[in-house]
């Protein structure tokens, strides 16, 4: 047996004999209908921007980071801004990732790439915070961070 989720009070044998008594029910159950639900109309428009903290030590992490920011550009819609902030310390792989940059960067103007690169190696929260230091002089006051 199944009784009213609302009140309580009425019992039903099954959810379809519940559901075919609501629309009567519903007048009694607890004092009448339940209030509508005022919309929510949105104060203005959001944007979401990308964080991505990378620690480049192989060839294989060059191309995982190609790989990352490819999809984040692809996305529908495309976010506002990818910020990466990043750390090589081979010289082959920092031109490397340089590289694999400018090359996402000319290839689309949305949405905007903004590269930090780090000349040593860099905590988590280090690298949040050169990125948050990058994105108040650029990015809005209404965007959303994705990390």
């Amino acid at each position: 047996t199944f009784k009213c989720g609302r009140c309580g009070k009425v019992w039903y044998c099954s959810r379809k004999c519940q559901a075919q008594d609501w629309k009567e029910h519903k007048l009694v159950c607890c004092g009448g209908p339940p209030e509508p639900k005022a919309k929510v109309e949105p104060e203005a428009e959001a944007c979401l921007v990308a964080a991505l903290a990378a620690d480049v030590r192989a060839e294989g992490d060059v191309a995982a980071l190609r790989k990352r920011l490819t999809a984040l550009r692809a996305q529908e819609p495309p976010p506002h801004a990818v910020y990466v902030s990043w750390h090589a310390e081979e010289q082959e792989l920092k031109e490397a990732v340089r590289a694999a940059v400018e090359e996402l960067r000319s290839g689309q103007q949305e949405p905007q790439l903004v590269a930090v690169e780090s000349q040593r190696p860099l905590s988590a929260f280090e690298h949040a915070k050169a990125m948050s230091e990058a994105m108040t002089q650029e990015v809005q006051s209404h965007s959303w961070v994705m990390l």
